[in-house]
């Protein structure tokens, strides 16, 4: 089975708590897209039962008989299946927040009007063209967006990123189960199986976390410098906004390889 979904959510606010709201003279500036807008989502589920391979232990000189091969060959090689489901989702969409820089370029209130709403109180400006700076072992995981596009935002203004500017990585999981069915008698059965969740042990990061949002600081800017005033510039010597630095790490991963065993006794 193969399944395609389309969606597009948007509003200015997902939720009657939602954190984020910088100016409340102007709730069209908060539209964007909403928080649980997942755009792509693709979902393949298969079962396959695998053919009795005692079949090809049969001698060709022996005639076939109707059960094919001997009641403890089949038991070994018959009765066994493979089923599994992968998916794969887009990221869902995070803010970006502009805190007090550690330099003094940037304030919490950039806009100097103390709303004092919600977490976020400003937004950082985006400047384009600017180009990414490198991992860095002191940091926590590899970079998941490109810091340096984000400015300190002009004094007494918003800043122009708006909610919800960038989405967390996709997601792409594979979940398998393998099982072996033992026929006892006519009318019992002796199922064992053998379950893989994200069998590949495949990471998929998230930046941010809507069930742990506004604490851990990875979709939070405190730190501008350079000449432009960058939240990724990565200097020699002087001011560094990148090296061990959590802005856009990761804040933690989905499930890692889950193996799970079990039996049923059907009857």
């Amino acid at each position: 089975g193969l399944s395609y979904t389309y969606s597009h959510s948007i509003d200015d606010a997902s939720d009657r708590s939602d954190p984020v709201l910088v100016d409340s003279y102007n709730l069209r500036g908060n539209r964007a897209n909403s928080n649980f807008d997942e755009r792509h989502l693709v979902n393949f589920n298969y079962i396959y039962q695998i053919p009795n391979f005692a079949r090809w232990f049969r001698e060709a000189a022996v005639a076939p008989t109707p059960n094919c091969c001997s009641k403890f060959m089949n038991q070994i090689f018959g009765g066994w299946e493979v089923s599994g489901v992968t998916l794969f989702q887009s990221g869902t969409p995070y803010t970006v927040i502009n805190s007090a820089g550690n330099t003094g370029i940037s304030l919490t209130d950039n806009a100097g009007v103390s709303s004092g709403l919600g977490i976020a109180a400003s937004y950082p400006d985006v400047a384009r063209g600017l180009l990414q700076p490198a991992n860095n072992s002191q940091s926590f995981g590899p970079l998941k967006g490109n810091p340096s596009q984000f400015v300190a935002p002009r004094g007494l203004t918003f800043g122009d990123a708006g909610r919800n500017f960038l989405n967390n990585p996709g997601r792409l999981n594979f979940d398998m189960t393998l099982i072996k069915h033992f026929k006892l008698t006519e009318f019992s059965q002796l199922d064992f199986h053998a379950d893989f969740f994200n069998i590949f042990n495949h990471t998929e990061f998230r930046v941010y976390d809507p069930d742990n949002a506004g604490s851990s600081g990875n979709n939070i800017i405190s730190c501008y410098a350079g000449p432009v005033y960058s939240a990724g510039f990565q200097g020699s010597g002087g001011a560094d906004c990148v090296t061990g630095a959590s802005f856009l790490h990761p804040l933690n991963a989905h499930r890692p390889r889950t193996v799970q065993l079990g039996m049923k006794w059907a009857f």
